[in-house]
């Protein structure tokens, strides 16, 4: 059996086959895309090894060799089978699936207000000494202009890359001020406004590297939201190995809420000790606080059914029930079992 004059082809290395309960998903890593085929066969494509077409359709029941046919023509029009000649395989590597990282941390979520006990800028000083890439800073309250400058000030000398604030909006600070920002410091990537007049999403030319996002939800809408929508999915290579690995949401994440109370998260049920008294140079070791972190959702009841799971960022909380299981006290919007949302999104 020939394709466009080849007997054999090549399945890109920088793509993967996800199966679910129900379908199977192609996670092309390299279009940052995904497209849906049946598990019979996903099952055929990992059989053949060889990467020949008879072999393939051998795999598959030849009564029904008339409702995929079309499957795999499309994936060869998709570049998701490529015809090649036998020869020409052994040239093409596996891509590697391992995840490093070269911080302690990856993320630290700061969540502030003018009752905080603790100084920010000592403890954005302590987490920039643990060597922490993002930050992300969330004010309970209003604060003027000059604030945020001098907020933005706090970050020269520190090796963060990456901000981003969550601020109450406050009439009179328009879409330029993000501007004013920005050019303080590059590291800010993106500003949500919450409590505003109404939803929309700013653009200036000027600051094509950073957004600013108003929202009319509260702040307390916002932090408690832990929805599963499907753009909150991240298909790339980083995200899609850490997934295999790690829990995507929690991984290397630390939160400091505003009464300096140290979580995994700010929804999170148990602490760690207080920002004021806690030394971070070593809590990256500490096997209760990275519980969480290797949580992979392979290891998380339904999750582990689900054809999404690799691209899933999830800040549901996930609990041992009383047969020692990881599950979700609260239900996603997706079943895997029926592949339907139960929510418009």
């Amino acid at each position: 059996m020939r394709f466009e004059g080849k007997t054999h082809y090549l399945f890109p290395t920088n793509c993967f086959i996800v199966d679910g309960a129900e379908r199977s998903l192609i996670y092309d890593l390299h279009r940052n895309n995904y497209d849906i085929i049946p598990l019979e066969l996903s099952a055929a494509l990992k059989q053949c090894g060889s990467g020949n077409f008879e072999e393939l359709f051998s795999h598959l029941p030849e009564e029904d060799l008339d409702f995929y046919q079309p499957f795999i023509v499309n994936l060869i029009e998709m570049d998701y089978l490529i015809p090649i000649d036998e020869k020409e395989i052994e040239f093409f590597d596996p891509m590697s699936t391992e995840w490093h990282y070269p911080y302690h941390l990856s993320t630290a979520i700061i969540e502030y207000s003018s009752d905080s006990p603790f100084s920010l800028k000592d403890v954005l000083a302590r987490i920039d000494k643990v060597n922490c890439p993002a930050v992300e800073i969330r004010f309970t309250e209003a604060y003027d202009l000059e604030f945020y400058k001098e907020l933005c000030g706090i970050f020269n000398g520190m090796c963060f890359r990456h901000m981003d604030l969550l601020i109450q909006y406050k009439e009179g600070q328009e879409a330029d001020f993000m501007v004013a920002l920005k050019n303080i410091h590059p590291i800010l990537f993106s500003i949500t406004q919450y409590q505003a007049p109404k939803d929309e999403v700013v653009n200036n030319s000027e600051s094509q590297y950073i957004g600013l996002k108003r929202t009319t939800r509260s702040y307390d809408e916002i932090v408690n939201n832990h929805s599963v929508l499907s753009r909150n999915f991240y298909i790339n290579r980083e995200f899609y190995t850490e997934s295999l690995h790690h829990n995507s949401f929690f991984n290397g994440k630390i939160a400091i809420l505003k009464n300096g109370m140290i979580k995994n998260g700010t929804n999170s049920f148990r602490s760690f000790g207080n920002i004021l008294e806690t030394d971070l140079s070593n809590i990256h070791n500490n096997e209760i606080f990275t519980e969480l972190w290797g949580l992979s959702k392979d290891k998380i009841e339904i999750c582990r059914d689900c054809e999404y799971r690799y691209m899933c960022m999830d800040s549901r909380i996930p609990i041992l029930n009383s047969e020692n299981k990881w599950v979700y006290e609260e239900k996603c919007n997706y079943d895997p079992y029926t592949c339907k949302w139960n929510t418009e999104h």
